[in-house]
Protein backbone atom coordinates (compact mmCIF):
# COMPACT_ATOMS: atom_id res chain seq x y z
CA UNK A 1 0.00 0.00 0.00
CA UNK A 2 1.46 3.44 -1.22
CA UNK A 3 2.21 5.61 1.57
CA UNK A 4 0.43 8.77 1.67
CA UNK A 5 2.40 11.77 1.64
CA UNK A 6 3.23 13.41 4.44
CA UNK A 7 1.31 17.04 4.23
CA UNK A 8 3.79 19.80 5.11
CA UNK A 9 2.14 22.22 8.00
CA UNK A 10 2.75 26.07 7.55
CA UNK A 11 4.05 27.54 10.52
CA UNK A 12 1.20 29.28 12.33
CA UNK A 13 0.99 33.23 11.53
CA UNK A 14 1.82 34.87 14.80
CA UNK A 15 -0.57 38.08 15.56
CA UNK A 16 1.33 41.52 15.14
CA UNK A 17 2.04 43.19 18.15
CA UNK A 18 1.85 46.69 18.24
CA UNK A 19 4.08 48.24 20.55
CA UNK A 20 4.05 51.62 21.30
CA UNK A 21 3.61 54.35 18.40
CA UNK A 22 4.41 54.02 14.01
CA UNK A 23 7.93 54.35 12.70
CA UNK A 24 6.54 56.99 11.07
CA UNK A 25 5.23 58.98 14.05
CA UNK A 26 7.89 58.30 16.03
CA UNK A 27 10.19 59.85 13.39
CA UNK A 28 8.33 63.22 13.63
CA UNK A 29 7.99 64.14 17.07
CA UNK A 30 8.25 62.77 20.56
CA UNK A 31 6.20 60.61 23.01
CA UNK A 32 4.75 60.75 26.43
CA UNK A 33 3.75 58.19 29.03
CA UNK A 34 0.04 57.36 29.65
CA UNK A 35 -1.18 55.91 32.48
CA UNK A 36 -3.28 52.87 31.62
CA UNK A 37 -6.47 51.26 33.55
CA UNK A 38 -3.68 48.62 35.28
CA UNK A 39 -1.84 50.08 38.46
CA UNK A 40 1.63 51.79 37.72
CA UNK A 41 1.66 50.14 33.92
CA UNK A 42 1.97 53.19 31.29
CA UNK A 43 2.05 53.12 27.42
CA UNK A 44 3.95 55.22 24.69
CA UNK A 45 1.60 57.53 22.97
CA UNK A 46 2.99 59.78 19.87
CA UNK A 47 1.78 62.72 19.93
CA UNK A 48 0.77 64.50 17.04
CA UNK A 49 2.56 68.18 15.63
CA UNK A 50 -0.95 69.58 16.36
CA UNK A 51 -1.06 67.96 20.04
CA UNK A 52 2.22 69.73 21.06
CA UNK A 53 1.44 72.69 19.80
CA UNK A 54 -1.77 72.77 21.78
CA UNK A 55 0.45 71.17 25.22
CA UNK A 56 3.03 73.90 24.78
CA UNK A 57 0.45 76.60 24.68
CA UNK A 58 1.15 77.68 20.94
CA UNK A 59 -2.09 77.26 19.54
CA UNK A 60 -5.68 77.90 21.43
CA UNK A 61 -7.78 75.17 22.72
CA UNK A 62 -10.51 76.17 19.88
CA UNK A 63 -7.71 76.33 17.15
CA UNK A 64 -6.92 72.39 17.75
CA UNK A 65 -10.52 71.40 18.18
CA UNK A 66 -10.39 72.75 14.50
CA UNK A 67 -7.29 70.77 13.60
CA UNK A 68 -8.70 67.76 15.02
CA UNK A 69 -12.07 68.00 13.25
CA UNK A 70 -10.43 68.78 10.05
CA UNK A 71 -8.42 65.73 10.83
CA UNK A 72 -11.29 63.16 11.28
CA UNK A 73 -13.06 64.49 8.27
CA UNK A 74 -9.58 63.79 6.14
CA UNK A 75 -9.19 60.23 8.02
CA UNK A 76 -12.48 59.50 7.16
CA UNK A 77 -13.17 60.44 3.58
CA UNK A 78 -9.62 60.81 1.49
CA UNK A 79 -8.60 57.49 3.92
CA UNK A 80 -11.49 56.21 4.46
CA UNK A 81 -11.21 54.54 7.84
CA UNK A 82 -14.37 53.59 10.05
CA UNK A 83 -14.59 55.30 13.44
CA UNK A 84 -16.72 53.31 15.44
CA UNK A 85 -17.59 55.94 17.65
CA UNK A 86 -19.31 58.55 15.14
CA UNK A 87 -23.00 58.40 15.66
CA UNK A 88 -24.51 57.93 12.32
CA UNK A 89 -22.21 54.93 11.24
CA UNK A 90 -24.25 51.79 11.74
CA UNK A 91 -24.51 49.98 8.31
CA UNK A 92 -27.96 49.34 8.04
CA UNK A 93 -30.39 51.43 8.04
CA UNK A 94 -33.73 50.99 9.69
CA UNK A 95 -37.74 52.16 9.54
CA UNK A 96 -37.23 53.15 13.34
CA UNK A 97 -33.61 54.43 12.30
CA UNK A 98 -33.47 56.65 9.18
CA UNK A 99 -30.71 58.52 10.66
CA UNK A 100 -28.10 56.05 10.37
CA UNK A 101 -25.55 55.78 7.54
CA UNK A 102 -24.32 52.95 5.49
CA UNK A 103 -20.33 53.29 5.40
CA UNK A 104 -20.14 54.66 1.90
CA UNK A 105 -22.52 57.37 3.03
CA UNK A 106 -20.16 58.09 5.75
CA UNK A 107 -17.25 58.57 3.59
CA UNK A 108 -19.04 60.35 0.81
CA UNK A 109 -20.22 62.81 3.67
CA UNK A 110 -16.53 62.90 5.35
CA UNK A 111 -14.95 63.83 1.85
CA UNK A 112 -17.79 66.73 1.03
CA UNK A 113 -16.54 67.79 5.33
CA UNK A 114 -13.23 68.03 3.95
CA UNK A 115 -13.74 69.36 0.55
CA UNK A 116 -15.86 72.39 2.19
CA UNK A 117 -13.08 72.62 5.24
CA UNK A 118 -10.63 73.14 1.87
CA UNK A 119 -12.67 75.91 0.52
CA UNK A 120 -12.80 77.81 3.57
CA UNK A 121 -9.39 77.81 4.13
CA UNK A 122 -8.26 78.96 0.38
CA UNK A 123 -5.79 77.54 -1.43
CA UNK A 124 -3.19 79.80 0.33
CA UNK A 125 -3.30 78.80 4.02
CA UNK A 126 -4.96 74.95 3.32
CA UNK A 127 -1.60 74.03 1.50
CA UNK A 128 0.20 74.56 5.07
CA UNK A 129 -2.72 73.55 7.39
CA UNK A 130 -2.44 70.27 5.63
CA UNK A 131 0.44 69.86 5.63
CA UNK A 132 0.75 69.89 9.67
CA UNK A 133 -2.51 68.67 10.67
CA UNK A 134 -2.83 65.49 7.73
CA UNK A 135 0.62 65.06 6.58
CA UNK A 136 1.90 65.50 10.13
CA UNK A 137 4.49 67.55 9.41
CA UNK A 138 6.12 70.40 11.44
CA UNK A 139 6.88 73.45 11.40
CA UNK A 140 10.17 73.25 11.78
CA UNK A 141 10.25 70.42 9.17
CA UNK A 142 8.76 72.73 6.70
CA UNK A 143 10.47 75.67 7.18
CA UNK A 144 13.72 73.83 6.81
CA UNK A 145 12.37 72.03 3.64
CA UNK A 146 11.49 75.46 2.14
CA UNK A 147 14.45 77.36 3.38
CA UNK A 148 15.51 78.65 0.10
CA UNK A 149 18.13 81.70 0.79
CA UNK A 150 15.79 82.39 3.42
CA UNK A 151 16.41 82.15 7.42
CA UNK A 152 14.70 78.82 8.66
CA UNK A 153 13.81 80.69 11.78
CA UNK A 154 12.07 83.57 10.40
CA UNK A 155 10.40 81.09 8.21
CA UNK A 156 9.48 79.14 10.56
CA UNK A 157 8.25 82.04 12.57
CA UNK A 158 6.05 82.70 9.65
CA UNK A 159 4.98 79.42 8.90
CA UNK A 160 3.79 79.36 12.62
CA UNK A 161 1.56 82.99 12.29
CA UNK A 162 0.18 81.51 8.97
CA UNK A 163 -0.94 78.17 10.56
CA UNK A 164 -2.55 79.66 13.58
CA UNK A 165 -4.30 81.62 11.13
CA UNK A 166 -5.68 79.02 9.25
CA UNK A 167 -6.64 77.03 12.28
CA UNK A 168 -8.03 80.31 13.17
CA UNK A 169 -10.65 80.53 9.86
CA UNK A 170 -11.35 76.71 10.25
CA UNK A 171 -12.70 76.90 14.28
CA UNK A 172 -14.75 79.77 12.25
CA UNK A 173 -16.11 77.49 9.48
CA UNK A 174 -16.93 74.69 12.23
CA UNK A 175 -19.34 77.33 14.24
CA UNK A 176 -16.86 77.09 17.53
CA UNK A 177 -16.82 79.34 19.94
CA UNK A 178 -14.72 82.01 20.09
CA UNK A 179 -12.20 82.05 23.02
CA UNK A 180 -12.58 83.87 26.25
CA UNK A 181 -10.04 86.40 25.65
CA UNK A 182 -11.35 87.12 21.85
CA UNK A 183 -11.88 91.08 21.46
CA UNK A 184 -13.85 92.12 18.30
CA UNK A 185 -12.12 94.82 16.06
CA UNK A 186 -14.09 97.47 15.84
CA UNK A 187 -15.53 97.37 12.59
CA UNK A 188 -17.12 94.15 13.48
CA UNK A 189 -18.68 96.03 16.39
CA UNK A 190 -19.59 98.65 14.51
CA UNK A 191 -21.63 96.61 11.60
CA UNK A 192 -23.10 94.58 14.54
CA UNK A 193 -24.48 98.13 16.14
CA UNK A 194 -25.77 99.29 12.60
CA UNK A 195 -27.63 95.94 11.89
CA UNK A 196 -29.23 96.26 14.94
CA UNK A 197 -30.14 100.22 14.62
CA UNK A 198 -31.93 98.41 11.02
CA UNK A 199 -33.66 95.36 12.71
CA UNK A 200 -34.97 97.80 15.69
CA UNK A 201 -35.95 100.39 12.82
CA UNK A 202 -38.25 97.83 11.58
Amino acid sequence: MARKARRTRSPSRQPVVLDGPTKERLSRGDTILVPTDRTGQFVRLAQSPIQRYAARSEISERQASAAERLYLSYTSGICGVAHVDSYELSGIRTPHRPDRWTPSEHRLAAIERFQAACHALGPSLASLVLAVVCDEQTIDAIATARANGTSARTLRDHYKQHLCAGLTVLADHYGFAPDDNFVPHQLLTTAARLAAEQRAAH
